[in-house]
């Protein structure tokens, strides 16, 4: 017969054990489901549209220091046209939109037009 003594223990273990595993997979949950926002892989920079990023290279106190190392000219302006854009970047390929509605892609470290895209 199980005594009282081996009841209570046991069924204090399990409980303990219930609420590690349960405290565990919560906290292993929220940190995997935390957005990083360290890409621009969409519209707005995130499902969320947020528009941030959580890259620190750059800040408030080096951004006036930029300068621009490429450009890109889209060739199909007209005269009181301009490019205002919200480009998104994967895998190093920058792709955008022209004023007459092109799709362009560039390496976005170069300003290059890839040899072939991924798709």
């Amino acid at each position: 017969m199980i005594s009282f003594k081996e009841i209570f223990f046991t069924t204090k273990l399990h409980w303990a054990v219930f609420l590690f595993l349960t405290t565990l997979f919560f906290c292993l949950s929220c940190e995997s489901s935390a957005p990083k926002y360290k890409s621009w892989e969409v519209y707005g920079g995130s499902k969320e549209n947020i528009r941030y990023s959580a890259l620190t290279q750059i800040d408030t106190s080096n951004v006036k220091k930029l300068n621009p190392v490429w450009e890109f000219k889209t060739q199909d302006h007209e005269k009181f046209t301009q490019i205002q854009a919200n480009p998104i970047v994967i895998d190093t390929v920058l792709y955008g939109v022209s004023p007459k509605l092109k799709l362009f892609a560039l390496n976005a470290k170069t300003s290059k037009k890839p040899n072939k895209l991924k798709g």
